[in-house]
Parts: structure tokens; sequence; C-alpha cells
């Protein structure tokens, strides 16, 4: 995983940050967010977006701030699929996929809307990998880098 902080942001460490995956497919989004939800450190909180905003539904600017103020979110950790593939082979006989993914992420403070921190994460499975396996290491790697970074607890 590979991430650049913006030299001209103030960073800090944030408490609550809300989890925004674009995804066609709701049930992956929703899936997805949950995953980040699961990886909460005791310093910090993954919200899923779905559990803050009605997907699919427009928000006034007013009425979005208001929301992440009530739910006291400090950051927006924002990510979307930039591209998938499985490759196929034969095993012993038997056809297995290696899928793996590639996302990009960023992370905006909500004081001041700066983006603070960009990322682009590749995560491949074996041939026994499932999605979820992917976006479980997505997870894993994407936390452990804003940890790296300073920015979450």
């Amino acid at each position: 995983m590979e991430s650049t902080l913006n030299p001209d942001a103030s960073t800090r460490s944030y408490r609550r940050v809300l989890v925004e995956f674009y995804l066609t497919e709701l049930e992956d989004r929703e899936l997805v967010e949950d995953v980040f939800a699961e990886g909460s450190t005791p310093g910090t909180i993954f919200v899923p977006s779905h559990t803050v905003f009605i997907p699919g539904t427009r928000y006034r600017e007013a009425d979005f701030i208001r929301l992440l103020k009530e739910h006291e979110i400090e950051a927006i950790l924002r990510s979307g699929l930039v591209a998938a593939r499985s490759e196929s082979g034969l095993v012993e006989g038997a056809t297995m996929s290696h899928p793996s993914a590639r996302f990009e992420l960023s992370l905006v403070d909500t004081e001041d809307g700066v983006t603070v921190w960009r990322s682009t994460a590749e995560t491949e499975g074996n041939p026994l990998a499932t999605w979820d396996d992917l976006l479980r290491s997505l997870e894993r790697k994407t936390i452990d880098q804003l940890g790296k970074d300073g920015l979450v607890r």
C-alpha cells in the first residue's frame, strides 16, 4: 500500500471516521463499510456511512454537515474500486481463480474539508479467496497504514 500525507494539511489522529465506499451494489458497499467498522481500534471508531446516511439519498449540505456533527464524525474515509480481475487456471484438474482488486482511498477532515491523506491499495487472494477476503485484506492494510501515518490511534 502506498500513501501520501498532504503536506499543506494539519494532521491529527481521528477518533471517529466515517467510511464511505463507492460500489454500485448496495450489499457490497454495506459489506465493506461493515468490515471497516469491525476493524475499529481502541482509539478510533470506523462508522459505516450507511448507518448515518440513507444510501442513494441526496442531502443538502446543511443536512450533511448536521449529520456528521450529530455522529461526531471527524474525518471521512472515501474509497472506491479502481480495477478488479480474476485469473483462472487449472490446479490438479480443477479450475481455480486468483482474484485481485485495486482501490483508491482518501481521508478528508470534516472540520475544513481538506483531503489529508491519499492511498492506493492492491489486494490479492489465493485460489480459495473470496470477495470478502479481499475486502478484509483492504481493511487491514488501510487501518495499518493510517496508524503508521499517525491518523488513527
